[in-house]
């Protein structure tokens, strides 16, 4: 008993070495790419510094256009903060605006994650005319047509429902749904997405 125990502690021991010794290599690495980083920031200084007596002597007529987005991440941050400052506009006007200020698509289709993130973001609209805006506070949420079904027999207690009466009923909650076609879609999750039952009088439950 004695001898599992002192193999267990050294093994534990040999675990702890190999530990400390990985993680002092990642020290060292992580000290020589901080050193690289501090050499690189001077660098840039410098030459920033350079640029700065150049335009000088010849009367500042070149300029240095500043890569606005450097700290950010999302194109939705990236497309809130030109909104706000430029306010509505048209995606190749915001596009634009996004390039022009050196964010990073990062090889990605500008028009495609763009209008992605317009979709997405809850502080924004896109207009009839197809423009984006800010709107004041956050967006209702939409929920797809199953959700809605489910929550409307949920509200009811599953209490059994016609198509004329589910329709009515989410119109009632004020259910915003992802449709434009909101009876045809509910006739679609009513047969085929298998979340309700058809009873014998013709009304529908949850399953």
């Amino acid at each position: 008993m004695e001898d599992k125990k002192k193999i267990f502690e050294k093994e534990l021991l040999d675990y702890i070495k190999k530990a400390e010794i990985e993680y002092e290599k990642i020290e060292k690495e992580h000290d020589k790419i901080h050193m690289k980083m501090e050499m690189e920031k001077k660098n840039i200084e410098s030459l920033r510094a350079t640029l700065k007596i150049h335009q000088k002597s010849i009367g500042g007529t070149l300029q240095v256009k500043e890569a606005r987005f450097n700290e950010v991440e999302s194109v939705r941050e990236a497309c809130n903060i030109v909104l706000k400052e430029k306010g509505e506009m048209d995606r190749d006007k915001l596009i634009k605006e996004l390039q022009d200020g050196g964010f990073d698509f990062k090889g990605k289709s500008p028009v495609r994650v763009v209008h992605i993130a317009m979709i997405n973001n809850p502080y924004a609209t896109i207009t009839e005319d197809g423009t984006y805006k800010l709107i004041t506070g956050q967006k209702k949420s939409l929920l797809s047509v199953p959700k809605a079904v489910k929550k409307f027999f949920k509200e009811r207690r599953n209490e059994p429902a016609s198509l004329k009466e589910i329709i009515k009923g989410l119109e009632e909650m004020e259910i915003e749904t992802a449709t434009k076609n909101l009876e045809g879609s509910i006739k679609n999750t009513l047969t085929r997405k298998k979340i309700t039952e058809k009873l014998g009088d013709g009304r529908y439950k949850l399953k």
